[in-house]
Order: structure tokens, then C-alpha cells, then sequence
């Protein structure tokens, strides 16, 4: 291990650690609360400030796109259908479903899009479980063949090489994520900005991605409805095929957008105690 790959280890890697003991004791305590978390976020009005945010953006010149979700194909909480009808709602231009280790919501989501005649893109993909952490696979078209989870950071990159994808780092230096900065440096086409990441590691892993001259992308990892959009590439090239946005992501020609979730709740929940201590809100 190189000199300069070692002091970047030891800068982030006690950092990441950290935020892995944060995070444990987050969802220990959170559970409790998330029945009434998901009804709150859920009533919120999320939907029409991502629509305004989108739309700002696409009036700036650039295409959006939420390359990070999930369906209850896995672990999410929505069908791949009301995941793409929301995302046109929003204005996204176009999506990714990186279900854990499977490609089925993407496939559905495609013969949706196909089905009613959507302009929206979508993006083949699955997010798969490695020794090291979670990899999204990005494909041009959905594979054949199928990467068996839990392989090696670099087994899984390199069948995802071969079979004609691209490698992302899911949530770097977050829980579940590649934490090993030898490995993000040489195994990776980029290094993803994740949305649901917390203790600063999506900072961390933009902040690393540009001194180590990695490209990043950008995604909301949403596993709720409103959380798509969260967390976004963003780019004003055109992209009129899913291997035009792979090429502008690796050759560094992509910005993301990101708002993180919790941050949206929190905010939310202070403005809902901020009108009841105004008495706009009764008891």
C-alpha cells in the first residue's frame, strides 16, 4: 500500500468506524420511534418540494436522475410501477431500481415504462451484497447471468467488468459500505453520494472521490416513495441512452444533488413544533 493510499486510510478509516457505532446505536433507537416516523413522513409535503427542486434544476439546464432505489422486490416499501409513476411525477428523467441482488424490480419497471409509454429512462441495475460491502452494478442492458452475492469486493467488480457493467461503491464509508480506501481506489468506476447516509460519510465520499480523482454518483437509496429524489445525478449533456450517462459518470461530466432524508423529517418535525407553539396546531 502506497504512501499516499495509507494516509488516506488512516483519515478515514477511524472516521468510518465511527460512523458505523453511530449508526448501530441510531437504529437501535430508532426502530422504536419508526412506526410513527414513517406516518409522519409520509403526510409531509415532500412530494411538491422535489417537484420544485427538479424542476429548478431542470430550468438550469440540467437532467436529473435518481440512480439508488429500491422496491419490495427486496427491501423497499413500493411496487417497481408506483416507484416509476412517482418518479415521473416528480420530473425525473430517469431511474435505477438496484434491488439487492436482483434484477426483477428493474424488469418490471421496464415493461411498465414500455407498457404505458413513458419517456422516463431506465437504468438496469442491482445493488450485491460483497465480503467488503455493497456494489450497484450498472448494466446496458439487464444480464443473463446472475453475480452471486457475497464474493469479494474485487471477485464481484471484476465479473461485473467482464460482463459489460460498471462498478459503483454503494455509501462508501457508511453501514454496509466499501470502507477500504485501497479498494475504492483501484477496484471502483466511481464512488456513490448517498442520500441515507449519515455521520457525514457521504461527505467523506465525495471529499475522497475528488482527491483521489474518482468519478461519484448520485443517489437516494429510497426505500419510501417520498424518498426518491433525495439524492441525484445531475448532468447537461444529453443522455438519450443509459451507456451515455455511464460514459459521462467515468469521464467526470456529472455533477449530484443531494438532500439528505433525515434532514427532511427533522425539518419537517421543527416546523410541526414551531406552529404549535404559535397555536396554529391544537392539541
Amino acid at each position: 500500500m502506497g504512501k499516499k493510499i495509507t494516509s488516506f486510510y488512516s483519515k478515514y478509516k477511524g472516521v468510518s468506524d465511527t460512523a458505523k457505532k453511530i449508526n448501530r446505536i441510531w437504529e437501535k433507537h430508532i426502530r422504536k420511534a419508526s412506526k410513527e416516523i414513517r406516518r409522519l413522513y409520509k403526510s409531509a409535503p415532500i412530494k411538491e418540494e422535489r417537484q420544485e427542486i427538479i424542476e429548478d434544476v431542470h430550468k438550469q439546464g440540467y437532467k436529473v436522475f435518481d440512480l439508488h432505489i429500491h422496491t419490495y422486490i427486496s427491501d423497499g416499501n413500493e411496487s417497481p410501477q408506483s416507484v416509476v409513476d412517482y418518479a415521473i411525477e416528480i420530473g425525473l428523467d430517469g431511474i435505477a431500481i438496484t434491488d439487492h441482488n436482483a434484477i426483477r424490480g428493474g424488469k418490471l419497471a421496464q415493461q411498465y415504462i414500455k407498457e404505458k409509454g413513458y419517456g422516463l429512462l431506465l437504468f438496469p441495475a442491482e445493488e450485491i451484497s460483497s465480503q467488503n460491502g455493497h456494489i450497484v452494478a450498472y448494466w446496458a442492458e439487464f444480464p443473463e447471468k446472475k453475480i452471486k452475492a457475497g464474493l469479494s469486493a474485487v471477485e464481484t467488480c471484476k465479473k461485473i467488468h467482464d460482463m459489460g457493467g460498471i462498478a459503483v461503491a454503494a455509501h462508501p464509508f457508511g453501514p454496509h459500505g466499501v470502507s477500504d480506501p485501497e479498494l475504492l481506489t483501484t477496484l471502483f468506476d466511481a464512488l456513490e453520494i448517498n442520500s441515507r447516509s449519515t455521520a457525514g460519510s457521504d461527505s467523506l465520499a465525495k471529499d475522497f472521490a475528488e482527491a483521489q480523482k474518482i468519478a461519484y454518483t448520485g443517489g437516494s437509496d429510497a426505500h419510501l416513495i417520498q424518498s426518491i429524489g433525495c439524492g441525484c445525478t445531475i448532468t447537461k449533456h444529453p443522455v438519450k441512452r443509459t451507456s451515455d450517462l455511464y460514459e459521462l459518470i467515468i469521464n467526470h461530466k456529472t455533477d449530484v444533488l443531494i438532500t439528505p432524508m433525515w434532514v427532511e423529517i427533522l425539518t419537517y418535525l421543527e416546523e410541526l413544533a414551531e406552529d404549535y407553539e404559535e397555536g396554529l396546531i391544537q392539541d
